[in-house]
């Protein structure tokens, strides 16, 4: 509703990060206000952004959000987590990018 509201106000759609902080105050709320806790909710946005590139955020019921190169959500999340670091580290340190089928591959390993 709110990306709705957003667009129909301003005439484009909302920047994935203003989104992303607006869930994740709505949680905020929600655990600190009401005593209500939307409970095993992560929600992970993206967007393709002109101006900044790949956009990669997520945010938890506690009401914390942040943005990413690459995450992981679910059960072993850490780990994925852990593996998609080491992946960016590397990638840096070489000054390399993920091409688009080195990206899918990645993908599915971390599955």
């Amino acid at each position: 509703m709110q990306a709705a509201d957003y667009k129909l106000t301003n005439g484009h759609p909302i920047p994935v990060k203003q989104l992303a902080q607006r869930g994740a105050n709505n949680n905020q709320t929600q655990t600190q206000t009401l005593r209500r806790r939307p409970y095993g909710v992560e929600i992970i946005l993206t967007e393709i952004d002109e101006e900044f590139g790949p956009q990669l955020y997520k945010y938890d019921p506690a009401g914390h959000f942040c943005g990413y190169k690459g995450v992981a959500s679910g059960v072993k999340d850490q780990e994925a987590t852990n593996q998609l670091e080491k992946l960016f580290k590397g990638l840096e340190k070489d000054k390399k990018k993920l091409g688009g089928i080195d990206t899918i591959i990645t993908a599915i390993e971390m599955l």
